[in-house]
């Protein structure tokens, strides 16, 4: 760890303060003379020799039974064994120190701290970043009881930092250094720590491909240059040359690696990591072959030296030892390079025993992971070897699996879609893969696995929250931690959202709440045990459970939307199709034509003029659907989208193509005429919600529709500072829909947040008829309108409201920003995640009278039994029949889709009517049962 020389110095100021003079005059035979002569050695960076006398003053205070002295050389013992790469002695010693500690030295006993700070070196040492995490959090609390000693706890919060950021969680890892700054502030003299705060920082931003912010915290360090450390020095032009690397800018780096070059004193850590980055330059110059022998030589010396030399350090030096192999054409070499480095993970990917979740160093591993699969590829491509592609595929599968994993060990939303937007190439090339191999050999096994794969990157942070809400409920977890959860959750998102707007937050009081809820999380995955298996579960269902559930008359269609290729898997109930729909380079730009044609078109055009609509619109139908064989029995689709498809209404595709003279808008003959849509962000949330237990409701329908008056809102970057203009149908929406015995209409003032929250979690079916606005930037910002109030993202957040239905009649309600695999972060996907099984969202900014009418006619279906999206196809085909015909633009009617569960939402009134109706048939059958026993 950076920070761990700090503490040993500290350590031998503290416990050594004697003089060698004053040393002289001890028996050399005595444990203090051995230590005090290890205090000089280390002082002058001999480590074996302190190593020595260290370990002979152990076993002197050994056989005195001075135990405080066995802990604080067992302290001493670990942290050289960190600084030699002698992991296992490390292991052995920092363990031993810490049992010891905890049983013969008081809690807040500094060397019982230092021996938590030595299992936590030796947690970091070995990948198990959770597990250093843990500890860390252990150290600060003892801390914060004892002196509130402000360099260590800075410390332990910047370590806590470098953790998340192994982890892979850049948002916590950047909280955090903040929090560590926080106390560096009381600390001006402290330039050690600052330093190694600036660079931590920097190198998070780089992570990021930031690269100006990452440079900017690298210059914030400048000014102290010449007062920090020659080692410190080092470390500063390191970080600025690989910067300089990262953007390809050789005169930049030229600076930092000709002073470099120029240190006589190097260390041999240095000198490795110097060979490297010469290596780099060499690679942007295009003479691979030299940069190969500069890697091969640092390779070299990190053996020989043992620094430089764990696996974290080696991982990345034969990952680039294999590219410039490739660059080289020896494919082979590079193959090489990487199997011997994947054995010392103690990986293997074609065996059935392996424990992702055990895997040191998950982010570097990964990497590994990726480029064996691309490195298989490519010898395929010469040898066109099966067996070369499959070694490919099985490469990307652990990739995809390992994402999975990495996920699990995050605890912030946003690291989780950072790390969903990084690996979605990997993604990409299971799928590429996948289909290659699937084309030359046909094995159906194959389909299974590139389900998984397709599955694996679709929805799932909203799968694992509504698996962490089901925990909560099922998991028998008490209501006040739960609330207690829910509290620091709404806390963190505002303080977030506000830095996320540029506005100035106090990152100690973030970094509180951060460290409040984490030990929350542990306690609850620790005591209760449910709760930690269901939250946890498995999320993805197999290929073969997914065709045995569905109906003979149901396709599914999943796309996944890659760089180069649009892929897609159809399936029924006896097939399963895999096809490469084409290149996405042209795609993208006519997805968002056609949008754009949908949400504002030009209405005072003739209708002849929307010929180009027609002709899109049956473009997409020749490429998304036809495709696949839509025989005579299917009557419904299942569309899970990727990409930009998450904002094309699939409805409005148009199957034949009308030649241009006479064309008329009401000849078309759309998709959802044929064919009822369904959407889902993955099957998997479909299973999910289809396993959820039916639930008593107070109430079958309650509407709300707010008045607007000339309020006003506070501006955001999507609702604007102007008042929201009043509503024409909403309140005639609202009324007519409640009109029948069950169904409860809410006003006005009445249609309050307050009375939403108390009537919503009893309630089968909600509506509301309302305004809504839609930041595509920051997703906190959306927020859906009540009576003098509102609800966000964040407050959607930590509400339960497990509801059958909620139709968003209000505008954009399935918009928001776009993530990675997630699709947009909307409203109704809020509501969602909240616990309602459906939701009916609008994907513009919709007409209000014309919606008005749509909705009235579908809960007039939706009470006669019919399912929800079929209630929904039935109520548009209505409106195409019976609307004005200077309105049947799908501008009009095409903006409403529904997600989620498709069954009936039956009433209370059609419960009575079916046993109304089923009570004759009784009565039939017990006078023919009564006649035959006659």
């Amino acid at each position: 760890m950076k920070i761990l020389r700090v503490y040993i110095t500290l350590l031998i100021v503290s416990f050594g303060p004697q003089s060698l003079v004053q040393a002289q005059k001890l028996n050399p035979k005595t444990a203090e003379w051995f230590e005090n002569q290890g205090n000089e050695s280390f002082g002058k960076e001999d480590l074996t020799e302190a190593y020595n006398f260290y370990l002979s003053a152990f076993k002197i205070f050994d056989t005195e039974n001075n135990q405080e002295g066995k802990i604080r050389m067992l302290n001493y013992l670990s942290w050289l064994d960190y600084e030699s790469k002698d992991i296992l002695s490390m292991a052995y010693n920092a363990k031993q120190a810490d049992s010891l500690a905890q049983v013969h030295l008081p809690e807040l006993h500094g060397e019982r701290l230092f021996a938590l700070n030595q299992l936590n070196a030796y947690y970091y040492a070995i990948g198990l970043y959770q597990e250093s995490i843990n500890v860390l959090h252990e150290t600060i609390n003892k801390r914060k009881r004892g002196k509130g000693d402000h360099q260590n706890i800075a410390a332990s919060y910047l370590n806590i930092g470098n953790n998340y950021r192994n982890i892979g969680d850049l948002v916590s890892a950047e909280e955090f250094l903040l929090k560590a700054k926080t106390y560096t502030d009381s600390l001006p003299d402290d330039l050690d720590l600052a330093f190694d705060i600036n660079q931590a920082m920097a190198i998070i931003f780089q992570d990021k491909n930031d690269l100006d912010t990452s440079l900017e915290y690298l210059e914030l360090n400048e000014p102290i240059f010449s007062k920090l450390t020659e080692i410190k020095q080092w470390r500063h032009n390191f970080y600025l040359a690989e910067n300089a690397l990262s953007r390809k800018d050789l005169s930049l780096a030229t600076r930092p690696i000709n002073n470099l070059k120029k240190e006589k004193k190097l260390i041999p850590y240095y000198k490795i990591r110097l060979l490297e980055n010469e290596a780099r330059i060499y690679e942007l110059k295009g003479d691979y072959k030299s940069g190969q022998d500069l890697l091969v030589r640092a390779d070299s010396l990190a053996s020989i030296a043992k620094k430089r030399n764990t696996l974290y350090h080696r991982i990345p030096r034969n990952i680039d030892l294999a590219r410039l192999s490739v660059l080289n054409r020896d494919t082979i070499g590079s193959i090489n390079f990487l199997l011997k480095t994947l054995e010392e993970t103690g990986f293997d990917t074609f065996s059935n025993n392996n424990r992702l979740e055990e895997l040191p160093y998950k982010s570097k591993n990964l990497l590994l992971l990726d480029e064996l699969g691309k490195n298989y590829n490519l010898l395929y491509k010469s040898t066109n070897s099966i067996k070369d592609l499959r070694k490919s595929l099985d490469y990307f599968i652990s990739c995809c699996e390992l994402v999975y994993q990495m996920r699990r060990e995050m605890s912030n939303a946003e690291s989780k879609n950072i790390l969903a937007t990084k690996s979605h190439t990997i993604f990409e090339s299971a799928v590429l893969t996948s289909f290659e191999l699937y084309s030359r050999t046909g094995q159906k096994e194959i389909l299974k696995e590139v389900w998984s794969i397709m599955e694996n990157n679709k929805a799932q942070l909203l799968l694992e929250n509504l698996f962490e809400n089901q925990a909560q409920g099922i998991g028998a977890v008490p209501k006040t931690l739960i609330e207690k959860m829910n509290e620091l959750t709404l806390q963190i998102s505002y303080l977030r959202n506000q830095k996320e707007e540029g506005n100035t937050i106090d990152n100690d009081v973030l970094g509180e709440l951060i460290f409040e809820k984490n030990e929350l999380i542990l306690d609850l995955e620790k005591n209760y045990p449910r709760y930690h298996k269901l939250k946890y579960q498995d999320q993805i269902n197999s290929l073969e459970k997914i065709q045995s559930q569905l109906r003979n008359n149901n396709l599914v269609l999943e796309y996944f939307w890659g760089l180069d290729s649009l892929y897609a898997i159809g399936i029924k109930k006896s097939s399963v199709d895999f096809l490469n729909l084409g290149p996405v380079s042209e795609l993208s730009k006519e997805v968002d034509m056609l949008v754009n044609e949908l949400k504002s078109p030009q209405l005072d055009r003739p209708l002849e003029a929307y010929y180009a609509f027609s002709e899109m619109a049956n473009s997409f139908y020749q490429k998304l659907i036809s495709p696949f064989s839509l025989d005579a029995q299917i009557t419904g689709v299942t569309i899970i989208p990727d990409g930009p498809l998450n904002r094309l209404p699939f409805e409005v595709l148009i199957k034949e193509k009308i030649e241009k003279p006479g064309y008329r808008l009401s000849d078309q003959q759309y998709l959802f005429e044929d064919f009822v849509i369904t959407y889902q962000y993955s099957m998997g949330f479909d299973q999910f919600i289809s396993k959820l237990p039916p639930i008593e409701f107070e109430n079958d329908l309650v509407g709300f529709a707010p008045v607007f008056e000339g309020e006003k809102f506070y501006k955001t970057r999507s609702c604007e500072d102007e008042e929201l203009s009043p509503l024409k149908c909403n309140i005639e929406e609202v009324e007519s829909i409640s009109k029948p015995e069950g169904s409860q209409s809410f006003i006005g003032n009445d249609a309050s947040v307050e009375r939403f929250l108390e009537i919503a979690p009893t309630s089968k079916i909600i509506h509301l008829a309302t305004h809504a606005c839609v930041d595509e930037e920051n997703s906190n910002n959306s927020r859906i309108f009540f009576q003098g109030s509102h609800f966000s993202h964040i407050d959607l957040q930590v509400q339960k409201i497990p509801t059958e239905l909620i139709v968003l009649s209000a505008c954009n309600t399935g918009r928001g920003k776009y993530i990675e695999g997630e699709g947009a972060m909307s409203l109704a996907r809020d509501f969602l995640q909240a616990g309602a099984k459906s939701t009916v969202m609008s994907m513009w900014a919709v007409d209000d009278c014309a919606t008005s009418d749509i909705v009235q006619s579908f809960y007039k279906h939706l009470r006669k039994g019919q399912g929800i999206n079929e209630a929904l196809q039935l109520a548009k085909v209505q409106y195409l029949n019976s609307a004005d015909k200077t309105k049947l633009h799908p501008y009009y009617w095409a903006a409403l889709v529904g997600f989620g569960e498709t069954n009936q939402v039956l009433f209370e009134k059609n419960y009575r009517i079916y046993l109304l109706g089923l009570f004759p048939i009784l009565l039939f059958i017990f006078f023919i049962l009564k006649k035959s026993k006659a």
